[in-house]
């Protein structure tokens, strides 16, 4: 059988298989099955009557269960209190990743690390504040968040954008 000869909707449900296939492989979804697509009865040899369509059995979809903790993969928590100004609007996520990466830089274990003060910030820009020589930002204004830790002695000033990945503030401008 080749493919100029089969039926236009066989034609549209093999190019969508294939179509399906290929974003699979570059999502890393499985792919649709031919049968997980409606079938298709062929009409009599004797002609007359138009193939039919039968729906496929619907399937329920499978959860991916969420990461977990074993000997080789520890997933660490940290317990932050409450801190000056408006912290609280703060997502303890953000706040957990400021405390860990400050904690990583300089070496210190996360329970010493302060939480100086944490707010949320309109950014004017996509340089949150923090623009560096030589790059180029959005220039539309980043809902976000500005975390200053101390830790080992050392002040961090830390930028969130909409990313909600924190980045380091080295040179932070001075006020005004």
């Amino acid at each position: 059988m080749s493919f100029a000869r089969t039926s236009p909707s066989l034609r549209v449900l093999l190019v969508l298989v294939a179509v399906s296939a290929v974003a699979a492989a570059c999502t890393g979804l499985p792919a649709a099955t031919p049968a997980s697509t409606p079938a298709t009865t062929p009409a009599p040899a004797t002609g007359g009557a138009a193939p039919t369509t039968t729906p496929a059995p619907a399937t329920e979809p499978v959860p991916t269960p969420l990461p977990s903790a074993t000997p080789d993969r520890i997933i660490p928590r940290v317990s932050i209190s409450p801190v000056p100004g408006d912290g609280a609007s703060v997502p303890a996520p953000v706040l957990a990743a400021v405390v860990a990466d400050a904690a990583r830089r300089t070496g210190t274990a996360p329970a010493d690390v302060t939480v100086v003060t944490a707010k949320g910030v309109t950014w004017p820009n996509g340089a949150l504040g923090c623009p560096q020589p030589g790059f180029m930002y959005t220039q539309m204004v980043q809902p976000g968040y500005q975390v200053v830790v101390e830790a080992g002695g050392t002040r961090l000033d830390y930028r969130v954008g909409m990313s909600g990945a924190p980045q380091l503030c080295e040179n932070p401008p001075g006020p005004g």
